[in-house]
């Protein structure tokens, strides 16, 4: 059996090494071991206005109108049907149950949309550094490993705690050793 390990610490400097390692791009759908996923990453940063362009922040962190036309129309050949939706960010709806401080976006919007008009048995997302399921069909993953699929039930995978010691990026360049139990 595949397992599909979904793993949202955008800061890890780990290596893994399971077998094989697919990078879901943007509006892309695609089947492992008869589990069809749809992809969509990108996030607006909620500490823009400490950044500086093309250093520490980048416009291209929202999808293009070519990869949200993408993501419509592979949805739609697939009938707007997946197993799983594996997101950087949540849909405003799901963002708003974590807290009502977050701004909806262009990237939010059309995940609310992808939300009501799509049918799937779960929605994985980062971006808020918090390890929560936020109801039952939706889950944000910070810190752990979500293994999707290996068990049968409505709990479609097993959560293993992450623990290890991993690599930090500085603010201003090099790494920081950070401990995490």
């Amino acid at each position: 059996m595949t397992y599909l390990a979904l793993v949202f610490a955008e800061r890890l400097y780990k290596t893994i090494s399971y077998g094989i390692i697919i990078m879901g791009m943007r509006g892309q759908v695609f089947t492992l071991d008869g589990m069809k996923l749809f992809a969509m990453g990108g996030a607006a940063s909620h500490d823009k206005h400490l950044r500086r362009e093309g250093i520490t922040w980048w416009p291209e962190e929202l999808p293009s109108d070519e990869e949200y036309h993408e993501a419509v129309l592979n949805l739609q050949a697939h009938d707007n049907t997946v197993d799983y939706i594996v997101t950087h960010c949540a849909p405003d709806s799901v963002q708003w149950e974590i807290s009502d401080h977050y701004e909806s976006d262009k990237l939010t919007e059309f995940l609310e949309a992808v939300r009501n008009e799509v049918s799937y048995k779960h929605w994985y997302f980062g971006h808020y550094h918090l390890d929560e399921d936020i109801d039952d069909r939706h889950t944000c993953v910070f810190d752990k490993i979500v293994l999707v699929g290996c068990l049968s039930g409505d709990k479609e995978g097993l959560n293993a705690s992450f623990s290890s010691t991993y690599s930090y990026p500085k603010s201003e360049g090099g790494t920081r050793e950070a401990s995490e139990e």
